[in-house]
């Protein structure tokens, strides 16, 4: 082969091989912006496990303190309702003694 021919392909293969060390740089920022990235949302999904796992907490511990307040208010009514039922007894009494009179 020619001189000619040979420089022309040693300047194609140390431009390609500028390329390729272009790729490569742009391959490598690529890579660790993704690795940021990627660390950026396991460490946003850990906190928003961290706060799911809070809440879950908070919402157990206020269904038990709702349950208990439901118990108390059941306890309340049903006195009420026998307190309702005693005063009507004592109300058929009452009219039965004047209808007596």
């Amino acid at each position: 082969m020619s001189e000619k021919i040979l420089n022309q392909i040693l300047e194609k293969l140390t431009s390609m091989d500028s390329e390729i060390k272009n790729i490569n740089k742009r391959l490598n920022n690529l890579e660790t912006k993704t690795d940021k990235n990627h660390n950026e949302v396991v460490s946003k999904l850990k906190s928003l496990e961290s706060k799911f796992d809070d809440l879950e907490i908070k919402n157990a511990e206020r269904h038990i303190e709702l349950s208990g307040e439901i118990k108390d208010l059941r306890k309340d009514i049903l006195a009420i309702e026998t307190v309702t039922a005693k005063n009507w007894g004592d109300i058929v009494n009452l009219k039965s003694v004047k209808i007596s009179d």
